[in-house]
């Protein structure tokens, strides 16, 4: 009986083969836990901002407590001072037609005088000071065409049961940007909401760089987020919510400074593609 010889050099050739697909398998896991990484870390960033607002707001509630308990302490003075007893006498005069006026008005249903308008915040001053206007809007549209420097940016959108009206505006503001080599990928959790995705159909439609991805069953915004990467083939990726809105000059900036400023790229959602994570993303905006 004669025994055929072995040949090691394909055996060797197929022992590389399975080291290269084991090789490959785990690179894509690598590929997918970093994609749920930026997903995880984006929301950790919202919790934090949410509970810094609360902070605040429970900082100025604490003052106005404060403030409200000192009025009263000059209010139980003023009672009792001479001044006030002597202010009453003096005030009844005029304090008698604002009660026939307050009993007329109710009395006949007449409407209330309208109150001023609130003050702007801030933020709002800031936003009026430094928003593009529809010229300059199209001045950086024409600029941006002859960039050196044109990366298609991603743009992901995880719609569930959003309300048409809103859902519409934040796609509006992306269809407006100045910077135009954009995709918008909107991935519709499973909406059951007719309005919702009577707009999703509508809107994917309008434009050919709006992608729509439908999942079967609701899984939340992480996995809305991770499906929505897993599609994106932009060089940057862009998180935003069904309810925000972009101004006409947020992805303009991007690609002519080639995310230069440390500052300006952690104030927005956008992170760079197959570079090492820790390096190219930070939390944000709106």
């Amino acid at each position: 009986m004669l025994q055929t010889a072995s040949n090691p050099m394909g055996s060797a050739e197929k022992n590389f083969a399975a080291k290269e697909a084991i090789v490959a398998r785990l690179q894509s896991q690598v590929d997918q836990l970093q994609r749920a990484l930026c997903v995880r870390t984006t929301e950790l960033d919202q919790a934090d901002r949410h509970i810094a607002r609360l902070e605040e707001s429970l900082l100025r509630l604490k003052q106005a407590k404060r403030e409200l308990l000192e009025l009263r302490r000059e209010r139980r003075a003023l009672r009792s001072s001479l001044e006030r007893r002597v202010g009453q006498v003096l005030l009844a005069p005029y304090r008698l037609p604002q009660r026939l006026f307050r009993e007329i008005r109710k009395r006949f249903g007449l409407p209330h005088w309208p109150s001023p308008e609130p003050a702007k915040t801030e933020y709002q001053a800031w936003l009026d000071r430094h928003r593009v206007s529809l010229a300059q809007a199209r001045d950086m549209r024409e600029e941006s065409r002859i960039f050196s420097y044109r990366p298609l940016i991603s743009v992901i959108t995880p719609v569930f049961n959003t309300p048409g009206a809103s859902l519409k505006e934040a796609i509006d503001s992306v269809l407006a940007q100045a910077y135009e080599n954009w995709e918008l990928i909107l991935v519709d959790d499973a909406s059951t909401n007719r309005e919702t995705l009577e707009v999703l159909h509508w809107q994917s439609s309008r434009d050919a760089r709006i992608r729509l991805i439908r999942l079967e069953q609701n899984g939340g915004i992480s996995v809305a987020s991770n499906r929505g990467l897993a599609e994106a083939q932009g060089e940057w990726i862009g998180l935003l919510d069904h309810d925000d809105l972009l101004e006409p000059d947020a992805l303009c900036a991007f690609p002519n400074s080639e995310i230069a400023s440390d500052a300006f790229r952690c104030r927005s959602h956008l992170l760079r593609r197959r570079q090492v994570y820790g390096r190219r993303f930070c939390g944000s905006h709106a």
